[in-house]
């Protein structure tokens, strides 16, 4: 074999590997670096997940509890029997809809919300909200958030203030 001149090579005469390789591939610093950005996005989401599930839940709580008073004050109206609806107990964390004898909706309390007074609250097909004006307090401690359902007396609607 000839080769040209002033041009170094490197023959492979044996069946080893004498030639030199050329790795392509990642420094340290780039895989630092790459470490670094997963691991700040995976702290990132670490810390706000569990804020983003108190909020989900708390708001789902809320909905829930305005669908079921809605669902209450109907059941009253179709029905020629009183629905309504109360803490289950003073230490218990659960709301309880009586809609008829035979049907009833619990719905827990979400841990971060706080019940200062929650009155028993009837409604009749003739009158809606039987008896004074109830007010419902919900405080949601860790947003120092408070909401306010406040019945009147007669109409069977209640109005919300956050």
């Amino acid at each position: 074999i000839r080769m040209p001149k002033g041009k170094p090579s490197i023959m492979n005469t044996s069946k080893g590997n004498n030639m030199q390789k050329k790795y392509a591939g990642y420094t340290v610093i780039e895989m630092l670096l790459v470490l670094l950005l997963v691991s700040l996005f995976a702290s990132v989401s670490i810390v706000f997940v569990p804020r983003v599930q108190e909020r989900l839940t708390v708001y789902q709580f809320l909905n829930q509890f305005e669908k079921n008073i809605l669902l209450t004050q109907q059941s009253s109206l179709f029905s020629d029997e009183f629905t309504e609806f109360y803490r289950e107990a003073e230490g218990e964390r659960r709301l309880v809809f009586d809609l008829d004898h035979e049907y009833r909706i619990i719905l827990p309390i979400p841990p971060v919300l706080k019940v200062s007074d929650f009155p028993l609250i009837r409604f009749s097909k003739d009158t809606g909200n039987m008896g004074i004006s109830r007010k419902i307090l919900f405080t949601w401690q860790n947003e120092q958030t408070q909401v306010l359902y406040s019945f009147l007396f007669g109409k069977g609607h209640y109005e919300k203030q956050i």
